[in-house]
């Protein structure tokens, strides 16, 4: 993908991420395209279901949920771009921690 040639990072996301994954679903494809260029990829989902480590394995170096207390399936749905937004704060917060100790 020629968007992936001036990218230094790549965030996918999905529904749930589960051993499921493994057999094709879009994150996994997405880090295979960005492992070919060398990409760090980092999953935000709305949920890590059973068996979900089988991704670090496919090309994923960072899975992070959006749900970040106790909710239901609908209550996660209406909440989603507030929680996608924190997610993506999160994940910023961690790049920022990284860049502190590779100093």
């Amino acid at each position: 993908m020629k968007k992936m040639l001036d990218a230094t990072l790549v965030v996918t996301g999905e529904g749930q991420i589960d051993g499921q994954s493994l057999g094709g679903k879009v994150p996994i494809g997405v880090a295979a395209l960005a492992k070919e260029h060398r990409l760090p990829v980092v999953a935000i989902v709305g949920s890590i279901g059973a068996k979900a480590e089988g991704v670090y394995e496919r090309g994923i170096d960072l899975v992070l949920s959006t749900t970040n207390r106790p909710m239901s399936v609908q209550d996660a749905i209406s909440q989603a771009p507030e929680l996608v937004k924190q997610a993506g704060f999160n994940l910023m917060k961690a790049i920022q921690l990284g860049k502190k100790t590779t100093r």
